[in-house]
């Protein structure tokens, strides 16, 4: 069975944690540990790689360590759907306009409502106020991640899959290679 993407303790501390913070602690913290769990999950998809190659695709200002590029990558790899993905936009979407613009303060703001809004799914009630809605969606894509993550679904190397094909072009080329050099040498 896969090692969870966070521990019990961990999910314990940020979901009380998000019951204290104001709202834009809420939109910063939910995207951070939705942005940690596809990291975790997109590197469970991909081949077996040492944390020094991990490090160079998801280390900082590498190909995948923008939160947009993950979410692009894990719809890529059919981790979740269209639904999911519009989820995590939201998410990452609410994040950068709490992080980036100080007027933002809150959910009610027109702007973050607006996000909200643009990422709410048919099992979100109507009635809900933003924060609730943003929360409620939150938690439903990190319950999808972490199911996604406690499946085996390693993508293994050609080689491995599909061994005798590969020794087969080995051996055409070293045949090829050598009629070559016969050739060269009459």
């Amino acid at each position: 069975m896969a090692k969870r993407v966070h521990t019990d303790d961990q999910v314990t501390t940020f979901m009380s944690e998000l019951e204290k913070q104001t709202d834009r602690g809420v939109g910063i913290v939910a995207a951070s540990v939705a942005e940690s769990a596809l990291t975790e999950l997109i590197k469970r998809r991909l081949v077996m790689m040492s944390s020094t190659r991990a490090d160079l695709l998801f280390g900082r200002m590498r190909p995948l360590s923008s939160f947009s590029a993950k979410i692009e990558l894990g719809a890529a790899l059919g981790l979740f759907d269209h639904r999911t993905r519009s989820v995590l936009n939201m998410l990452r979407d609410v994040r950068n306009a709490f992080a980036h613009e100080m007027a933002a303060t809150s959910f009610d703001d027109l702007e973050i409502a607006r996000l909200v809004q643009k990422g709410r799914t048919p099992s979100v009630p109507k009635e809900s106020s933003p924060r609730e809605a943003f929360t409620a969606l939150f938690y439903a894509a990190l319950g999808l991640l972490y199911g996604i993550a406690a499946v085996d679904i390693r993508i293994k190397p050609l080689s491995e899959t599909h061994g005798d094909a590969f020794l087969g072009m080995a051996q055409a080329l070293l045949a090829f290679a050598q009629k070559r050099a016969s050739a060269k040498k009459e």
